[in-house]
């Protein structure tokens, strides 16, 4: 299992590292950081992963843009032992936007158990590792949704801005949040 999680994630890194033209310095803390995301991922991640074609849809002003939808499931390790599996979401979601080109993403938790663990923190309304800012929400169950809410309550944020059940309201919810998130960006209009 393992090593089928760290063939995928060296393929998209492969991918990645052929397709990406950015500044040596910003690729090199990229790489870096997933490299590490893949060793920790190796070493004690059971979750399953896929991702989906892309979303694309516009928002109120009929801009289109485009979603990263990432399926996981498995059990998400309580405490500390969470690290591998957050560790493993965040190289998926990183590598996906990157190979892809999507403005935000939808994270779709139904089939994973989480119960707690504040590594799970980084995946919340917006994922920050430059160059990239991702406006994220993630579809819930009774599985997850109890313990996600209570970390973001804790985090501030509002659980029924970025918590969904089903895809159509998740993708209504991802629209409000770039919508919210690009009138707090200096330049947007």
């Amino acid at each position: 299992m393992n090593e089928l999680i760290f063939s995928r994630i060296a393929a998209l890194s492969r991918a990645l590292l052929a397709s990406f033209s950015i500044k040596r310095l910003r690729f090199a803390r990229l790489e870096a950081k997933l490299l590490k995301n893949c060793e920790e991922a190796m070493s004690g991640s059971g979750l399953q992963w896929d991702i989906a074609p892309h979303l694309v849809f516009a928002d109120h002003r009929r801009n289109m843009f485009s979603a990263l939808l990432v399926r996981f499931a498995g059990e998400y390790g309580p405490g500390s032992h969470g690290r591998p599996d957050a560790r493993l979401i965040e190289a998926v979601l990183l590598m996906g936007v990157a190979l892809t080109g999507t403005q935000a993403a939808i994270l779709d938790f139904r089939q994973m158990e989480y119960v707690w663990g504040d590594d799970m923190s980084a995946f919340l309304r917006i994922y920050r590792f430059y160059p990239f800012e991702v406006p994220v929400v993630l579809i819930v169950s009774d599985l997850n949704s109890y313990a996600l809410g209570t970390l973001a309550q804790a985090l501030g944020y509002d659980p029924n801005e970025i918590f969904f059940q089903d895809m159509e309201s998740a993708v209504q919810g991802l629209r409000a949040l770039v919508e919210r998130t690009d009138s707090k960006t200096p330049g947007k209009t």
